[in-house]
């Protein structure tokens, strides 16, 4: 089953509100392989989320779950409150892709060997998520998600040349959102980038 490129909750895409786009690596989960370009959904729970109305990772994911809380402590809230928040205004200032388009299971122990691969793929990939026009425009700041490996050079150069038309600020030094990186994280935001959460965020309640 083909995945989405982006995925937001609810009337994200519909509205105007800036946004921050969340990079990971690539989507973990056997119900998924290539990206086909749309736009997917992105329900959750206070146990978690889920995708689709099926459990992702046993309703929960960490790399979500730590993003939206990244967010809420920087604008003095828990992660509770903020996806109370989301749920009442039908949406949510973060969005999600990834740097593969290739779907790899969790299962899978060497990632590396399957990463090195897809170089290929990867400008038709970064293409499908800046012709996303309407939604790109609204983007005011990305967070490269654990893409210090090498195999990923490729799709940050090409990304990164993609942005700068759009004057887009972009934290390419971010750990992988996991929760034994917690320190690491706080290490690598910078004043720049809670400036930002701050806007974003004041925009996103007053909207």
């Amino acid at each position: 089953m083909a995945h989405p490129i982006m995925l937001g909750y609810e009337q994200t895409f519909e509205k105007k509100f800036p946004l921050i786009m969340i990079v990971g690596r690539e989507p973990n989960t056997e119900t998924m392989s290539k990206t086909d370009g749309s736009l997917g959904g992105l329900p959750f729970t206070d146990k978690g989320i889920d995708i689709n109305g099926k459990s992702y990772n046993n309703q929960r994911c960490s790399f979500w779950n730590i993003a939206f809380g990244t967010f809420a402590r920087y604008n003095q809230l828990n992660i509770r409150e903020i996806k109370t928040l989301f749920v009442k205004k039908k949406a949510c200032p973060l969005i999600f892709t990834d740097a593969s388009p290739i779907a790899i299971l969790n299962s899978v122990n060497n990632k590396y060997e399957i990463r090195k691969e897809i170089d290929q793929s990867i400008l038709d990939h970064v293409e499908m998520i800046f012709s996303k026009e309407e939604i790109i425009q609204r983007v005011k700041h990305v967070i490269f998600s654990g893409l210090q490996n090498p195999v990923y050079n490729t799709f940050k150069t090409q990304f990164i040349e993609r942005a700068n038309k759009y004057a887009i600020h972009i934290n390419a030094d971010m750990p992988f959102f996991y929760g034994t990186h917690s320190e690491g994280i706080q290490k690598a935001i910078k004043q720049e980038d809670v400036s930002i959460f701050n806007s974003v965020y004041k925009e996103f309640i007053n909207c």
